[in-house]
């Protein structure tokens, strides 16, 4: 009798199974580790925003010209910023402001949300301590 090499249909759908409780672990925490790295960058973005606008006001003795409505104008965010978050300016006047990166797309489903930085340093996010 001649021997039949191979996998039966029970081995393969025990692989299949495994493979499948792996990925369903394994991509929550894949979208976690995305999720944050996009924060990082939204954090790195706020805090080279605030510095331009310390450098302004050293120049100018004030804030206020530093943004028209809620966009600055002497600071444009990278284009992969501006893919992921949305950066605002708040409450700019004489001596003081908000910058806030607001996420958008993918990022939406992030638990932190907004992210802000204030003129005295003061950083804070919607949900969370996530600075």
């Amino acid at each position: 009798m001649k021997q039949v090499k191979g996998f039966t249909l029970l081995e393969v759908m025990i692989t299949v199974a495994i493979v499948a409780i792996l990925a369903g672990i394994a991509y929550p925490s894949y979208l976690s580790h995305v999720q944050s790295t996009k924060r990082e960058e939204a954090k790195r973005t706020l805090v080279e925003a605030a510095q331009q606008m310390e450098s302004y006001y050293a120049m100018h003795l004030s804030y206020a010209s530093a943004a028209t409505g809620t966009s600055l104008t002497i600071y444009t965010p990278s284009t992969e910023f501006n893919e992921i978050y949305t950066l605002t300016a708040s409450n700019v006047g004489a001596s003081s402001y908000t910058l806030s990166a607001t996420p958008k797309g993918s990022q939406t489903g992030d638990s932190c949300q907004t992210l802000s930085i204030t003129h005295t340093g003061h950083t804070s996010s919607a949900s969370g301590d996530c600075w």
